[in-house]
């Protein structure tokens, strides 16, 4: 399982999603967005699957 993490569009700092998907549903789910809980700004951002940055070292 690979975890996603996003950018915080007004930061620009990682966001740990919490979610960890398989990489070969990756593209089944690009076109979905998750609502993350910005630890960063304190705001929820909504941000597309696609703008995820897989982290294979995790």
């Amino acid at each position: 399982m690979t975890p996603l993490t996003f950018r915080c569009p007004k930061t620009g700092k990682a966001i740990d999603s919490g979610i960890e998907i398989d990489e070969d549903s990756i593209p089944t789910v690009l076109t979905t967005a998750v609502t993350v809980a910005c630890p960063h700004c304190g705001e929820r951002h909504d941000i597309p699957v696609s703008e995820a940055v897989a982290d294979k070292a995790a």
